[in-house]
């Protein structure tokens, strides 16, 4: 998927990344966004790579859903 937004000074640049270890035991790239409102997760598996993102409404201030929500519905995932 593509995705176009303007970039202007409020779209929020990746400021967090770090390497996150899934349930599965599969290692994964994890980013979020200064603001924490976007969210994103990335690993191959079977050689195919998989992403999940949560894009929060730009309007808020501060996120609903918190790091360890997200990583907990990519866990659920089969």
């Amino acid at each position: 998927m593509t995705y176009h937004m303007p970039s202007t000074p409020s779209s929020p640049r990746s400021v967090k990344t770090e390497t996150v270890e899934l349930k599965n035991g599969i290692k994964a790239d994890y980013n979020e966004g200064k603001n924490g409102l976007q969210r994103a997760i990335s690993w191959i598996e079977d050689d195919i790579r998989h992403s999940i993102s949560l894009l929060e409404n730009p309007e808020r201030s501060k996120p609903i859903y918190t790091k360890e929500e997200f990583l907990e519905v990519v866990n659920s995932l089969k």
